[in-house]
């Protein structure tokens, strides 16, 4: 009897698949992006690449696949995996993002609004409570 057990427990390991997926993940100047995230579209676990750009998962989800690859300052790609072992070269996007400008700035002096030489507005407690945007900026 605990030779069936062993042997039940011996191949539902082996039927227990991996699909490992390895590869790099580079710019468009063929520099690789350390610190990039990859992630089973699916799955709740990340996986972070090495300092040259490489990365390795394992993953029990079935084939055929999606992975999204995902990295500060660059678009995010998601590609499709057929097979498994198999090795993936991602090549991002740069991403541009343009930031409206908000200079905060104070002096020891009070100064009258009229008096200064750039545009000011004042605002008090009061109109800060009193706004509806998520931050009084």
């Amino acid at each position: 009897m605990r030779i069936y057990l062993l042997i039940m427990l011996f191949f539902s390991g082996v039927s227990f698949a991996q699909n490992t997926i390895t590869g790099s993940v580079t710019d468009s100047n063929k520099q690789s992006i350390p610190g990039a995230n990859v992630v089973v579209v699916g799955e709740q676990w990340r996986y972070f690449q090495d300092f040259d750009g490489t990365f390795k998962l394992s993953t029990s989800v079935k084939l055929p696949f999606s992975i999204k690859v995902t990295a500060i300052g660059f678009e995010s790609t998601t590609i499709s995996i057929t097979s498994a072992n198999q090795k993936v070269n991602v090549v991002l996007k740069d991403e541009e993002t343009k930031l409206d400008e908000i200079v905060v700035s104070a002096s020891r002096t009070p100064e009258r609004v009229i008096e200064s030489p750039v545009t000011i507005e004042r605002m008090g407690i009061q109109e800060i409570k009193n706004t509806t945007a998520a931050t009084f900026l």
